[in-house]
Order: structure tokens, then C-alpha cells, then sequence
């Protein structure tokens, strides 16, 4: 299909690319709301000037990618629930995949400076996109945020298995100080009522909490690779992170690293609906984590956000350019 093609010459989707309809993509724009810059990062301009991030990799500590992933999203859906230019007051956060092979570790350093979302989210992201796209790749990393040269905070990645058999000192000495002081916060991923037979391409996401949300899905027959999947999501969180909780939200594309695949939500609610902000950041994360993350059904999908029985938006999952065979197995990491 012609419209698969349209975007390849767009290296991040940056400066006002944008999808806001599957079949006439070449209609882009750009959501007032959010700027994107391209590499680093989705982002509005920085709060101040004097922000700066150091990482300091720990090439010895492999990282399993789609664990990296997994936290990441988690990390990022968290930091998202906060306005953009709150002030984080835990003195540390903890995320970990269940099966304790990656973790991220978030604290402030300085009770004198206040750690802000936007510094969070604009040094995880660089992380994390550096992993994705450039050397060294999936491994530990020590980053120092630091603002006027003085440094606030600190993100620890890393492999919870060598932190605790001590294969790297320095990484272990690192993680046992700042996971002293941190408090860790669960996955928050329930189990549904029924759970849904992998051979079914549309089923339905109900929030567990408030069953007045949902999410209607189908898969199509594309499959996607992994980290194409799982930086898109990541992209879309960072950008959600920009927006105030309770504010209206048009819509958030995600793109992934590669650009060959993106996540669109936003449009096409009934009449007299409004899609908020708490309300894209939820359904992203559902969406990551129980269609992809829990059923590992790695394909594109197309799918609409109720709220008390009513349409409040539509989207899709999309890929840009053939990578792969159609019903082939492409995804290039392992979620094992």
C-alpha cells in the first residue's frame, strides 16, 4: 500500500510530521502541544540552559534490550503522571523487570536542588535512545543530571544480577548505595478477567481499576520487530510527559528509533467527547503492557479508547516500511 512508503524520508518524524489519519498520512501535522526535536528527544525547550546529562557506561554489565524496554516504559509511564515541571520529591525511585534482568534507579543527590520531571525525562530518554541507536548498545550506565554544573540527580541502569553476584565492583558498589535509599514500586500490570487466546486478533483492554475505561483492539498481519514496537511506546510516553495531567490532549504519535514504525492516538471520538491527557498516558501504557509486553503478539494494530461507552479516540500501530516478510519473524531481540 502506497501510504506504507509515504514517510521514509523522515529520519525521526521531526519538525511537524505527524500522522493523524491512517489512510491520508500525507496530511501531517504537528500537535500544538508538544514540539518535537528529533534526536535527543520529543521535547519543548528546556526549562533552563544549564541543563546537562554525563553517563558513564558500564561496559561490562550486559543488559537484556526488550528488560530495558520493559522498565523504561514503566519508568517513563510513572514520570508522565507528574507535570512537566514538578518537582520529583522521592528521594529515590526503583523500577525492575520481573525477572530481574534490568532495572533503573532514579535519585535526587541534592536536597538543595529540586529534581524536575523534565530532567528525568529528557536523561532517560537520551539513554535510552543512545542504547537503541549507537555503541555501546544495551549496557549498565551511571547518568549524573546536572544543572549549572552542579548535579541534582542520578539514573542508575542496571543488571540486578551483577549487582548482587558483584561481576562489576564499580557497577555493584553503585547500586547497592543508591538502592539503600530507594523505594521500589511494582509493575503495574493485572491480570484481566479472561485472558485472550493469542490465535484472536481483536479482543478488549479493561482498566482494572475503573471498567468505564477500555480499549478495543485488532491485530493486522504485519509483524514488527521488538525494539521497533517498544521505542515507539517509549516515544509516545515522553512526549505524553510534556502534558498536564488533566489537560485536553489532540493526539501523541510515537515513533520508533529506526522510524520504521509508529503508534498514533488521538482522533475520531464521538461528538461531545474529549480526550484527556491522564487518559492517552493510561491507554498507552495499557496498550504496551497487555498487548505486547504480556500476549508478545508482535504485530501492528488498530484500536479505539472508550470512556463510559464512548469513543474518545482511535489509532493505530503502523509500519513504515517493509522490515521483513509480512508473517515472517522479524523482531531482531529477544523477549525471552
Amino acid at each position: 500500500m502506497s501510504w506504507l512508503l509515504i514517510l521514509l524520508g523522515c529520519s525521526t518524524l521531526a519538525q511537524g510530521a505527524s500522522i493523524p489519519d491512517k489512510d491520508s498520512a500525507a496530511e501531517l501535522s504537528l500537535n500544538p502541544q508538544i514540539t518535537r526535536l528529533g534526536s535527543p528527544g520529543p521535547f519543548r525547550p528546556p526549562l533552563t540552559s544549564n541543563y546537562k546529562v554525563e553517563i558513564n557506561w558500564h561496559d561490562g554489565e550486559r543488559l537484556n534490550p526488550w528488560a530495558v524496554y520493559y522498565v523504561a516504559n514503566h519508568m517513563m509511564y510513572v514520570l508522565s503522571l507528574h507535570d512537566w515541571s514538578d518537582p520529583i520529591s522521592q528521594e529515590a525511585r526503583m523500577a525492575q523487570d520481573n525477572q530481574g534482568r534490568a532495572g533503573i534507579v532514579i535519585t535526587n543527590d541534592s536536597p538543595n536542588r529540586t529534581l524536575k520531571t523534565e530532567y528525568a525525562v529528557r536523561a532517560l530518554y537520551e539513554v535510552i535512545h543512545r542504547m537503541a541507536t549507537q555503541q555501546p548498545g544495551f549496557f549498565g550506565a551511571k547518568l549524573s543530571i546536572l544543572v549549572s554544573q552542579r548535579p541534582i540527580a542520578t539514573i542508575l541502569m542496571y543488571n540486578p544480577r551483577f549487582a548482587s553476584m558483584g561481576e562489576d565492583k564499580a557497577s555493584n558498589d553503585t547500586t547497592a548505595s543508591l538502592l539503600s535509599n530507594s523505594t521500589a514500586f511494582t509493575n503495574d500490570l493485572r491480570a484481566l478477567a479472561a485472558p485472550i487466546n493469542l490465535t484472536s486478533i481483536s479482543g478488549e483492554i479493561i482498566e482494572p481499576e475503573d471498567p468505564r475505561f477500555r480499549i478495543t483492539y485488532t491485530y493486522d498481519d504485519i509483524n514488527v520487530p521488538v525494539q521497533d514496537i517498544a521505542f515507539a511506546f517509549f516515544d509516545g510516553l515522553a512526549q505524553s510527559a510534556q502534558l498536564d495531567h488533566t489537560a485536553p490532549c489532540s493526539y501523541i504519535d510515537g515513533v520508533s528509533a529506526s522510524s520504521n514504525f509508529v503508534m498514533h492516538l488521538g482522533g475520531g471520538g464521538d461528538s461531545g467527547t474529549t480526550l484527556w491527557a491522564w487518559q492517552a498516558k493510561r491507554a498507552l501504557f495499557l496498550l504496551f503492557y497487555e498487548l505486547y509486553a504480556e500476549k508478545r503478539v508482535f504485530k501492528g494494530v488498530d484500536f479505539a479508547v472508550l470512556w463510559n461507552g464512548k469513543t474518545i479516540a482511535n489509532g493505530f500501530m503502523l509500519k513504515m516500511s517493509p522490515v521483513g516478510e509480512i508473517n515472517g519473524t522479524n523482531a531482531s531481540i529477544s523477549t525471552a
